[in-house]
């Protein structure tokens, strides 16, 4: 009994010592709370005071700025208000002048007619000397006559001009495209030929300015010449190389010739920029310069 009341006194002591320590434990859990919540309380009066003092500074340099722009609004205002009153000043200033010389003018006009009907009235109308008499107004009358045919004439052979280039034209259009067809075909045979593709890239450019000067010509001689525009030539293209590649140059020859020694009823001028036809090697054929000097000479000396 005596060992069992000394455990229970032993238990009952470190109990006690027990408690004592949990008691020291919670106080300094407490003072720790406590420093912890000072700590807080002094950052959120520093953060305030700092926040604080950045929206007065922030507010200072706004409110400085919205003065100066004030300032300068009030001052553009008044800067324009002086320009429209100087403009109206201006305005009104030129319209009193203007008016002025307009009632000048007015007066002037008023006491011109009014002379004149004074020296009417007191002098009849008498012939001048500078009046022409009835047989010159009509030589003049004849002159006018012969001037207004000449034009005419003229005018006519402009038209026939333009008609025969349009016409040189569409001819040469079908002939490059026959060319550039058969060079075409060549091309897809041998597309790693450098002169087969300079061709045709020559004869691509030289179809793009015809449909450029077709297109340019006036639309009314372009209009009728659509209309009676003949069918085009269709000829079998072939394509081969070494001994018909010669062929095939002196057919492109005799066609291009055939189409430029068409007969025409028109005569052409040499301002109208028609050439002779130069074949697809860059040569003039002689034959063709020939027929074609021949025909012009023929035209021109019919129109003298």
């Amino acid at each position: 009994m005596i060992d069992v009341f000394k455990e229970l006194e032993a238990e009952v002591a470190q109990n006690v010592v027990d408690r004592k320590h949990d008691e020291i434990k919670q106080k300094n859990l407490l003072i720790v709370n406590d420093n912890l919540i000072a700590e807080c309380l002094s950052k959120e009066v520093f953060s305030a005071a700092t926040n604080f003092e950045l929206n007065v500074a922030r507010f200072t340099e706004m409110h400085f700025a919205n003065t100066i722009v004030e300032a300068r609004c009030l001052k553009l205002e008044a800067e324009l208000s002086n320009l429209r009153d100087k403009s109206h000043n201006d305005n009104h200033d030129e319209f009193v002048n203007r008016f002025s010389i307009l009632e000048v003018n007015h007066l002037n006009l008023q006491l011109k007619y009014q002379n004149l009907n004074d020296s009417l009235g007191n002098n009849p109308p008498t012939p001048d000397k500078d009046t022409p008499d009835f047989d010159s107004l009509f030589v003049i009358g004849k002159m006018q006559a012969s001037l207004q045919g000449k034009d005419n004439v003229i005018r006519k052979l402009k038209t026939n001009n333009r008609e025969a280039r349009l016409d040189y034209l569409r001819h040469l259009k079908e002939s490059v495209k026959t060319i550039c067809d058969i060079v075409e075909e060549a091309k897809v045979v041998r597309p790693l030929d450098s002169s087969i593709v300079s061709a045709y890239s020559y004869t691509k450019h030289s179809q793009e300015l015809l449909k450029y000067a077709i297109r340019t010509c006036p639309q009314d001689s372009y209009q009728r010449d659509k209309k009676h525009a003949p069918d085009p030539v269709i000829r079998k293209k072939q394509v081969t190389f070494a001994e018909q590649c010669d062929k095939l140059n002196s057919n492109t020859h005799k066609h291009v010739a055939k189409l430029n020694t068409q007969k025409t009823n028109v005569p052409v001028h040499p301002s109208t920029g028609v050439n002779r036809c130069i074949d697809a090697s860059g040569s003039k054929p002689r034959s063709n310069t020939k027929k074609i000097g021949y025909r012009q000479l023929k035209v021109s000396t019919r129109c003298k």
